[in-house]
């Protein structure tokens, strides 16, 4: 019963012709109609968009260069690896699980409604 209930309920939910449908043909209704939303923000920001891609290029270049005409030598000295001393086992982990809840805090306060600014419904041009 309950199965044909949820049955009946998803194949109403795939026949409906909105932006949501299951159908190759309403992913690319959405996919069409985001684009033209979007291209005259690509239109505006073209310039950008390839130093961006010219950026990114040269400093690939830069990198694979850097890695060919790099030679292995004795590595520098540490002064945070001398003063810090190395944890033991039963705390080696701390450093990283301190530093993942820092990541976690961060995201969730940016999600936050509360730090998030209201956007007034009236713009001034």
């Amino acid at each position: 019963m309950v199965l044909r209930k949820a049955w009946g309920w998803l194949s109403a939910q795939v026949s409906q012709k909105d932006n949501y449908c299951c159908s190759c043909g309403g992913v690319l209704r959405t996919a069409t109609e985001q684009w033209k939303k979007e291209r005259p923000v690509l239109n505006r920001n073209s310039k950008l968009l390839v130093m961006c891609i010219l950026f990114q290029f040269v400093h690939g270049l830069a990198t694979n260069l850097a890695r060919f005409l790099h030679i292995p030598q004795r590595p520098l000295y540490d002064l945070g690896f001398a003063l810090i001393p190395k944890l033991e086992p039963p705390y080696e982990y701390l450093c990283d699980v301190v530093f993942c809840v820092c990541i976690v805090i961060t995201m969730l306060v940016w999600i936050s409604p509360f730090f998030v600014p209201k956007v007034s419904e009236h713009r001034e041009n």
